[in-house]
């Protein structure tokens, strides 16, 4: 059990590295793309990528650029795992990063 729990950090670590550099290269030059958090199902079938994005107006754009791109993303990462599959991508806003950081403001 421990053995599958770290294979499932190791895995979600290597999408977070990969999906933070895919935005940064691939992404928009107007708006900063922050890699939060990276969840993935039992079997790492499903994997949720989660960020962040400055400013906030940006955040529609980001998505519609995260959502037509998604494919390219999980070819990155399928080329940065060793097992034979990449994981179903999706991508959202970390709402609980954007809420504290709103009441870090307060």
């Amino acid at each position: 059990m421990e053995e599958r729990k770290f294979r499932k950090e190791k895995i979600e670590n290597i999408i977070r590295e990969t999906a933070a550099m895919f935005f940064e290269t691939e992404g928009t030059r107007d708006a900063l793309v922050s890699v939060t958090r990276v969840e993935s199902d039992d079997k790492i079938i499903n994997t949720t990528v989660f960020i962040s994005v400055m400013p906030d107006s940006k955040e529609a754009g980001v998505m519609d650029f995260a959502k037509r791109h998604i494919n390219d993303l999980r070819k990155k990462v399928q080329a940065a795992l060793p097992s034979a599959r990449a994981p179903f991508l999706s991508v959202e806003i970390d709402a609980g990063e954007k809420l504290a950081g709103l009441i870090e403001r307060l």
